[in-house]
């Protein structure tokens, strides 16, 4: 792996705890460190951090909301 994927990895908290649980991306990354950014989609997928995921989550909490205040009514 070269010195600018272990950089990233380095001083990406989330990155380098999903390499740690998937340890399959090691192999990867030491074939080619271009997989950095494979990595880190599957990451942002895996833990939800995608913008998308987001606004899912707003619209889940919304409804809830919404929910709680329709029994209160």
């Amino acid at each position: 792996m070269n010195l600018e994927a272990q950089f990233k990895l380095n001083h990406d908290l989330h990155l380098k705890r999903y390499l740690r649980e998937n340890s399959h991306w090691y192999q990867a990354l030491n074939r080619d460190h271009n997989n950095v950014k494979a990595l880190q989609t599957a990451m942002k997928r895996d833990y939800r951090l995608r913008p998308v995921d987001k606004v899912n989550d707003l619209v889940e909490k919304m409804e809830l909301l919404n929910m709680f205040l329709r029994m209160l009514q």
